[in-house]
């Protein structure tokens, strides 16, 4: 019977430490995946302070283009009225035709590449709310196409307008870049 208690004792002993060992593994795993979580939760909330830092500066790149396309709208405006009732001068014509031709050809280009860091460390499934989820890919995906295709109409309009006054009108300018090379200011040295 000694031996048979001998043998239970040893089937017991190397059981309890295959579990031991095996619990051993088993919480170091779960450990390891924890600490890799929370870098995981890490990175992702330090991207998206960076992703709110960028689009803070998007919407003030915004602002100025707005604040562009508008000076153009005005001078379209004011050159459509004087073709109606002549009454702008012919520097004042020129001044208009150089803001279109200038400002149309504004463009924006929204930062994309925290955005685009968040998609490709896979920290973008870690946001919980569905809603922000939504609105980051609204914002960077179809919008970012809507605005590439607007961008591509107003390129297009604004060489057609340069290409049919080109033979009509020369003017010379000087060009200073304003707001981070984001808009531009003409300055009409002489025209004929």
């Amino acid at each position: 019977m000694s031996k048979r208690m001998h043998s239970e004792r040893r089937i017991i002993k190397y059981t309890l430490e295959f579990l031991v060992v095996f619990l051993g593994i088993l919480l170091s795993f779960g450990i390891d995946n924890y600490v890799k979580q929370r870098e995981r939760i890490n990175q992702k909330n330090t991207l998206l302070i960076e992703l709110r830092t960028s689009i803070n500066e998007d919407q003030e790149q915004l602002i100025i283009v707005e604040d562009a396309l508008n000076v153009c709208l005005e001078s379209f405006d004011l050159l459509i009225r004087d073709q109606k009732k002549p009454f702008l001068s012919d520097s004042a014509i020129v001044a208009n035709i150089s803001n279109v031709s200038a400002k149309m050809a504004i463009s924006f280009f929204p930062q994309t590449g925290i955005y685009n860091q968040l998609i490709q460390t896979e920290s973008f499934e870690l946001i919980e709310s569905e809603d922000i989820k939504r609105s980051l890919s609204d914002l960077f995906e179809h919008l970012g196409e809507r605005n590439n295709s607007a961008n591509l109409k107003f390129d297009s309009f604004a060489q057609k307008f340069d290409l049919v006054l080109t033979d009509k009108l020369f003017y010379r300018l000087v060009i200073q870049e304003v707001n981070n090379s984001v808009d531009l200011n003409t300055e009409i040295t002489d025209f004929f």
